[in-house]
């Protein structure tokens, strides 16, 4: 079943180097993707202190 979040179940996500919640739309634009993961394995681990 997709949608859900629950114990036992794989998520696709992606982490982002700002909150998406709170960035300008010119800062969302520009960030950096810290970790995606798909199908609950990482297919893409960046930088660690991105923009430090």
């Amino acid at each position: 079943m997709a949608g859900r979040i629950a114990p036992g179940r794989r998520a696709d996500l992606t982490v982002l180097s700002v909150d998406p919640v709170h960035a300008s739309t010119d800062e969302l634009t520009d960030a950096p993707v810290v970790l995606t993961v798909t199908g609950g394995h990482v297919t893409h681990r960046g930088p660690s202190n991105p923009g430090r």
